[in-house]
């Protein structure tokens, strides 16, 4: 059973939930049986959310790669390979969809999370939007598994 203070539960949160407001939604359901009862508590706030918060919630996830500014005269030679290609991918997936690129790319490689971004990129907005919130529910899932791992089997 995860039973702790209020205070505590609404800090552990905001350390890896992005909203405000789903912080505030998911501990009003306290106490929660497990880990899995207070990730469910997250998620329902994620999927009660309009575009407007996901959108929000990508600019402040704790997921990408920072997107180095464009040169003068291209990629300079040190941003060639796998890191080029995710800066120039993010850039145009903001373009695109208005939205930071989220992933939970926990489990994978550098060319994997090109090749992810590169597939999503041909994504309608509406499928993108329905795939960001998913991917937001992955990341803040693993962030609430790390700072609640005393209740995670």
């Amino acid at each position: 059973m995860i039973d702790v203070p209020a205070e505590e539960l609404r800090r552990r949160l905001a350390a890896v939930v992005p909203v405000d407001r789903w912080v505030e939604e998911a501990a009003a359901g306290a106490p929660f049986d497990d880990v899995g009862a207070l990730v469910a508590a997250v998620s329902r706030a994620i999927d009660g959310s309009p575009d407007t918060e996901i959108v929000d919630a990508a600019r402040r996830a704790p997921a990408g790669a920072p997107v180095p500014p464009p040169g003068d005269d291209g990629l300079a030679p040190a941003e060639q390979g796998a890191d080029a290609a995710l800066a120039r991918g993010d850039r145009v997936y903001e373009e695109r969809f208005g939205s930071p690129f989220v992933l939970d790319a926990s489990a994978l490689a550098e060319d994997e999370v090109v090749d992810e971004l590169q597939r999503r990129l041909t994504n309608s907005p509406d499928e993108e939007a329905a795939e960001t919130r998913r991917q937001l529910k992955l990341v803040v899932e693993r962030g609430i598994r790390d700072v609640f791992s005393e209740w995670t089997p």
